[in-house]
């Protein structure tokens, strides 16, 4: 049988392990702390520009098309469809004085409204 001491490994580290350790965890600190202020730097002018840009859309004048009225030579047909009803109903009984003189349209007919414009 063996005995334990043979068995474990030993470490030996150069004196200068612990300060060599020491300054590679400050190099990578210091350069993610200089990531962070260059990361933090451009989104602070980033974030002025954008500002600055919204002003400048908000205070500048919209576009606004323009076309000068002119007046049409003669006159123009314009119909349009729809359908008309009285506001008020009244009841119209069979026996009135009085007579038609003209009987125009009859119930269902369509009657097309003329609407003439200068």
């Amino acid at each position: 049988m063996q005995s334990n001491d043979s068995q474990t490994v030993k470490h030996s580290y150069p004196p200068d392990t612990s300060r060599k350790l020491k300054r590679a965890a400050i190099s990578v600190a210091a350069v993610l702390a200089t990531g962070f202020v260059v990361v933090e730097t451009f989104a602070i002018l980033h974030t002025r520009a954008l500002a600055k840009d919204v002003q400048e859309a908000d205070t500048a004048a919209h576009p606004v098309e323009v076309i000068r009225a002119q007046a049409i030579g003669g006159a123009r047909h314009f119909s349009l469809p729809g359908e008309t009803m009285a506001w008020y109903t009244s009841t119209i009984y069979a026996r009135v004085n009085g007579y038609v003189a003209r009987w125009l349209v009859d119930i269902g007919d369509p009657v097309m409204m003329n609407f003439w414009y200068r």
